[in-house]
């Protein structure tokens, strides 16, 4: 492709952008006003109490920090978002009720939340049957399919480490200064089962 062309394609997309900053600008007033009185709600599920209420007061007010800025910016759209707090007790049944009741009574657009892998492999089929989307904050085990909804599952999105991100790089300096034999402890429950599992393939890599 010639460098004029390119430079053509660069201009009109440039146009286009231009063209729809402008569009937005235009909206009327009383348009972003109806957005402002219609706000995106998101419901968040946290363990506030509980065995882990020192992770779910920093992981909900994470999200209330977040909706500050994002609404104080604008909102999307135009739109602010409104978040409904829901402490599920550091109870994994808790984690279904209050999921089911955050999309049927309280009308959330979406989910954001859970703490631990096994919250969140209780509230993927929750989502699923719904169509509505979880956002998953956590660092996390990776995909297997062994705990399909809960991960593999188009209604979740993760964006927390996985053990290639987090353990991985690790292991290899541990290998480098330590040694290649280890002992590997964890909870009964899919985090710590699967990260082992992989940390396995590793260290098997890494000659340990």
């Amino acid at each position: 492709m010639s460098k004029t062309k390119k430079n053509v394609i660069s201009r009109r997309k440039l146009m286009k952008s231009a063209a729809g900053v402008a569009g937005i600008i235009a909206v009327p007033a009383f348009v972003r006003t109806l957005n402002a009185d219609n706000p995106i709600k998101i419901g968040v599920l946290s363990p506030v109490t509980g065995a882990w209420t020192v992770y779910g007061k920093a992981h909900s007010r994470g999200f209330e920090l977040a909706v500050e800025e994002i609404n104080a910016a604008g909102g999307v759209l135009g739109r602010p978002i409104k978040m409904i707090l829901a402490d599920y007790q550091t109870d994994r049944r808790l984690v279904v009720e209050q999921a089911n009741r955050l999309l049927r009574q309280e009308r959330v657009d979406l989910l954001a939340g859970t703490f631990s892998s096994a919250d969140r492999n209780a509230a993927g089929p929750i989502v699923k049957a719904a169509n509505k989307l979880l956002l998953y904050p956590t660092w996390y085990e990776g995909q297997i399919k062994e705990y399909y909804p809960g991960v593999c599952n188009p209604n979740i999105f993760m964006f927390g480490p996985e053990p290639t991100q987090q353990v991985w790089p690790f292991m290899e300096y541990m290998c480098n200064k330590f040694g290649k034999k280890f002992f590997m402890i964890g909870s009964d429950y899919a985090w710590p089962q699967v990260t082992n599992l992989f940390t396995k393939e590793k260290l098997k890599e890494l000659g340990g």
